[in-house]
């Protein structure tokens, strides 16, 4: 006579056993590809974000959008009447808001969740002795200015969309979100990715050559 033959407890625990054994081997390498994925997903964003500003500097005499200090999305600097630099720019990649976002930045810092990537603003603001935009024409090593990228800075709001870097190395403050690196956007349209500030490849001003943070 046949009978149904019943898994035993032993059986059972050997069983949860394998699963937990692969589950623990299978979860790193989903994580990291997990990862990786955000971080090519992050320099498609910055890439685009270039495309953007090289579009608005195009209508706008050479000069890319200007930053204040705290702007919300649809408020404006008192000082300049204009709203943040992402607000500018907005029509220039199809309103399309997603590319503001970094995953990794967003988990990394809560004032990432709206506007995760900061503009590049020192060299203009070294320029000019306050804050201004910068200007193309003014730019000597294109390959070595940094034009935007991730923000690891905490000291911005959650709801201010017009991060910058007028006086704070806002890549590099924190612990890069990109297995130890952040993703750089440079004014030849170039996304690279770096763990640190390396003077000999980027700069922060129109021709100093040296970090200034």
């Amino acid at each position: 006579m046949n009978r149904n033959r019943a898994f035993t407890l032993i059986e059972l625990l050997v069983v949860i056993s394998i699963i937990a054994v692969l589950a623990a081997l299978i979860f790193p390498a989903y994580q990291s590809m997990l990862a990786r994925a955000d971080a090519a997903k992050c320099m498609s964003n910055l890439k685009q974000i270039g495309v953007g500003l090289f579009a608005f500097a195009s209508e706008n005499d050479g000069v890319f959008p200007i930053a204040g200090m705290v702007i919300e999305r649809g408020a404006v600097d008192p000082n300049t009447q204009k709203p943040g630099w992402t607000e500018q720019l907005a029509p220039y990649v199809g309103n399309n808001w997603a590319i503001f976002q970094c995953r990794s930045a967003a988990k990394a810092l809560p004032c990432n969740k709206e506007t995760s990537y900061f503009l590049g603003t020192r060299a203009a603001y070294l320029d000019a002795g306050t804050s201004a935009a910068v200007r193309q024409s003014k730019i000597t090593s294109p390959s070595r200015l940094i034009l935007a990228g991730d923000n690891l800075y905490s000291g911005f709001s959650v709801t201010d969309g017009d991060k910058d870097d007028y006086s704070v190395n806002c890549p590099f403050v924190g612990t890069p979100c990109h297995a130890g690196k952040s993703n750089i956007l440079f004014a030849d349209g170039s996304v690279r990715a770096y763990s640190r500030f390396t003077a000999s490849e980027m700069q922060c001003s129109y021709d100093d050559q040296s970090a200034p943070y």
